[in-house]
């Protein structure tokens, strides 16, 4: 897929711990990555300015952002963009590996550099990073306050980025997979320096911290290198960082090729080709971006949308779980379909037919829609029907809510 006149400005990815909820297509920049926290009833993103691009240069020389990049989706979820520097091509892939991984906690980006000329080059790889702080996205995203920190952690090599001081509420850390990467922090002087347990920069809510882990690769010509940065969500610095070196010590050739599979595995056939893509980005996109596992629980939870984009947020409701989301996860899991219906019927039945509600089925907006109640039994009759797993209807939860509605 090419750059056409209509293409969007942005692409966007995501497995059910984090999301790429934003990445401009000019450049290549995220603007934020978001995660579900059960124990703040919502998504929690964090921001920047951008959040974070990846830029390149020979060594010596000003690493550059990227430019005139040609997009297209690989299985249809993870974004690929292609580009040239003089003899470089270089090409960026975005990655949220899922469904196959619990302990998938993160994603990283790939930058691969070929080298199409026929001498050696020393190239700069470098991750800028420029934080502004973190927001809580219920029915409106709204800015947290309080102090955000760079640190490092006490096990891992990388950087850590903290909301909350001087207890950390969560975070999230970047880890490398290359040895060498240096990692460094701007103090409150303007100083660089590698983050270190002992020293951290803090700042308020707003204020951007700034950031950059980078790499040197010899190219060889008519040879190509790769390098990746890994994210990784947690409640404190050393679990983010924990996630983070978990997913370099896979790789991201591996954790790449095994998300592939998962995706080729979610997709469904269509006789015309036209439909089927339409089809399976908007099965990718409801499988994905209205659920996510709260990285504090490990729970799934139902959500309007984990795009920043879509003002309800957060904020779910029968019709949107029951009657939208959940016809499309047994499409392309049936076991996840499951556990989303039976929470569903434990988290909602209590008031069923509510007009919003938050994560855990507390009440936004009261209101009774009859529709919404009447959905419990029509979404179970449903899920039989297409599964064949009748032997949900003998958990005593189950029986208990049909009796009670």
């Amino acid at each position: 897929m090419t750059d056409r006149a209509d293409a969007p400005t942005a692409e966007l990815t995501g497995n059910h711990y984090m999301a790429f909820p934003r990445i401009d297509r000019a450049d290549g920049s995220v603007a934020s990555i978001s995660a579900v926290h059960a124990g703040m009833g919502g998504i929690v993103s964090w921001d920047g300015d951008p959040f974070a691009r990846i830029t390149i240069g020979r060594a010596g020389e000003t690493p550059q952002p990227l430019g005139n990049l040609q997009w297209q989706r690989l299985e249809r979820w993870i974004p690929y963009a292609e580009t040239e520097i003089d003899a470089l091509h270089v090409a960026l892939t975005y990655c949220a590996p899922g469904g196959y991984e619990p302990l998938a906690r993160g994603g990283f980006i790939q930058c691969e550099i070929q080298n199409r000329g026929t001498a050696s080059v020393d190239i700069d790889v470098v991750l800028e990073l420029q934080v502004r702080g973190a927001s809580l996205h219920v029915a409106r995203p709204r800015p947290l306050h309080g102090g955000h920190r760079a640190t490092a952690g006490a096990m891992q090599k990388g950087i850590a980025f903290e909301i909350g001081t001087p207890s950390p509420v969560f975070a999230f850390g970047i880890a490398a997979d290359d040895g060498d990467a240096v990692f460094r922090v701007v103090g409150d002087h303007g100083e660089r320096f590698s983050p270190d347990p002992g020293r951290d920069v803090i700042r308020e809510q707003g204020t951007v911290l700034h950031a950059e882990v980078s790499v040197r690769a010899r190219i060889r010509g008519g040879r190509s290198v790769r390098r990746a940065f890994y994210f990784g969500i947690g409640r404190d610095r050393d679990s983010s960082l924990g996630h983070a070196a978990h997913l370099a010590r896979v790789g991201a050739a591996s954790l790449l090729r095994d998300a592939r599979l998962e995706l080729a595995h979610l997709m469904r056939r269509a006789t015309d080709v036209k439909l089927s893509e339409i089809i399976n980005r908007n099965l990718l996109f409801n499988h994905f971006f209205a659920l996510g596992r709260a990285f504090d629980d490990d729970r799934i939870y139902p959500v309007s949308s984990r795009s920043p984009l879509h003002v309800p947020g957060a904020a779910v409701n029968e019709r949107e779980v029951l009657f939208w989301t959940l016809p499309c996860i047994t499409m392309t899991d049936p076991l996840l379909a499951r556990e989303v219906l039976r929470d569903s019927f434990e988290l909602y039945s209590a008031q069923p037919g509510l007009q919003w509600r938050y994560l855990d089925g507390g009440v936004i907006e009261p209101g009774f829609c009859l529709e919404q109640a009447l959905l419990y039994p029509l979404a179970l009759d449903r899920y039989v029907r297409e599964t064949g797993d009748d032997s949900i209807l003998d958990d005593p939860l189950i029986q208990d809510v049909l009796r009670e509605i």
